[in-house]
């Protein structure tokens, strides 16, 4: 069975997905409550709590993030009565060697590319500061549950409950793919840039979508994603609002404002990545079934 079917191995009545959407929205929110309160026991003051979640601080979208993951966990198990496995691997068990493969090599691609990048531009300087490095290091477990939840819903969870309804398989991932890149049309290229920058993220959404569906489960997409955006914060967060506060190893000397180069870079960028993982893993697209 293909792993887009795997809907079909827990309970997947269509009220159950507008009730899981309600579940896991109570339990964020209860899991942020229990949050707040371990804080003021830690003694941060509510003015302090306040001020972080206005100011949209990276490290409290990021944990924001990871409240979500295990809010949808829980919302899962008691909506769909189904393993969580299902949501990650087909019929193999999940691989932590191909998962650290797959990110090993997408990690050192992206970063040669944003290096290339940053001597063209020239308008660069080293930031770090060595009280910044245990702060760069939370980012690792932080963006490693952001990107699960991501891929979890967006690769496996909406496609699983599409294909209930619309039969072709590659239509549910086009659709979710198109899910995808509207959470975020929040973010500041969309925002600033116009439609145009909703492009990337659509492509992105789509070229995860295909390599789930070949390979048969989230495992390589998963570690793509991670390293993508591990390697993003990593290397410079420029003035993005979703990023203040994070430290970085390079800053952009200058106006971080949207530009078309974008569009097309990151385009082209996860499009040969799926042109080299559709080569090296061998994957055959009439082996999926219509």
């Amino acid at each position: 069975m293909n792993f887009i079917e795997n809907a079909l191995g827990y309970k997947h009545q269509w009220w159950r997905y507008l009730l899981n959407l309600v579940l896991c929205v109570i339990f964020a929110n209860i899991l942020a409550l229990v949050g707040f309160i371990a804080c003021m026991i830690c003694g941060i003051s509510m003015n302090d709590m306040i001020s972080i979640v206005n100011s949209q601080n990276g490290y409290y979208v990021l944990t924001t993030f990871a409240l979500m993951t295990l809010a949808f966990y829980l919302s899962f198990k008691c909506t769909h009565r189904g393993k969580l496995s299902l949501l990650i691997k087909g019929d193999k068990p999940f691989s932590f060697k191909s998962f650290a493969i797959v990110f090993g090599i997408v990690a050192a691609i992206l970063a040669v590319i944003t290096a290339v990048e940053m001597v063209i531009q020239g308008n660069y300087h080293f930031a770090l500061q060595a009280k910044d490095l245990p702060l760069l290091l939370i980012l690792v477990p932080l963006v490693a549950l952001q990107t699960l939840f991501e891929e979890m819903v967006f690769r496996a969870y909406i496609p699983q409950g599409l294909s209930l309804f619309i039969k072709n398989k590659w239509g549910c991932v086009v659709v979710a793919a198109f899910l995808f890149a509207a959470l975020h049309a929040i973010n500041q290229p969309v925002v600033e840039g116009g439609f145009l920058f909703f492009i990337p993220y659509f492509v992105i959404g789509l070229v995860l979508g295909f390599i789930a569906l070949l390979d048969n489960g989230i495992e390589k997409v998963w570690a793509i994603h991670f390293a993508n955006n591990l390697i993003a914060m990593f290397f410079i967060t420029d003035t993005k609002p979703e990023l203040t506060g994070i430290p970085t190893l390079f800053k952009f000397n200058g106006i971080d404002a949207p530009n078309y180069w974008d569009i097309i870079s990151t385009s082209i960028v996860f499009i040969a990545i799926f042109a080299c993982m559709y080569k090296l893993y061998k994957w055959n697209t009439t082996a999926i079934k219509q």
